[in-house]
């Protein structure tokens, strides 16, 4: 079973209830997608705009991810990326960057 990071979840809980639009942006394939989504249902995450996951295997994860919060800022603001690896935030289009520590 997934492990909550309960920060992670407090976090996610007040910025749902400020009203901000939420989107999960992950560096896993599209073909895990099912369980994915069971993952966070189990951890009590479920409403958020969007969950967009990679496609296009051939390109790096941070590659993946700047293009993607590039295509996000077109249509929102970005006021936060949460993230536990540095390449979580390579190339901007960030917001404010929310490092996680992780064990």
């Amino acid at each position: 079973f997934p492990v909550t990071i309960e920060p992670c979840l407090t976090f996610y809980k007040y910025v749902q209830e400020l009203g901000f639009h939420i989107v999960l942006l992950t560096g896993r394939k599209e073909e895990k997608r099912e369980i994915t989504l069971q993952n966070l249902n189990r951890v009590h995450i479920k409403n958020y705009d969007q969950l967009i996951m990679r496609k296009n295997k051939q390109e790096s994860v941070s590659i993946y991810k700047l293009k993607q919060r590039m295509k996000l800022s077109k249509k929102y603001t970005i006021i936060a990326n949460v993230g536990d690896q540095i390449t979580d935030f390579e190339g901007g289009y960030n917001g404010k960057i929310i490092k996680l520590n992780t064990c």
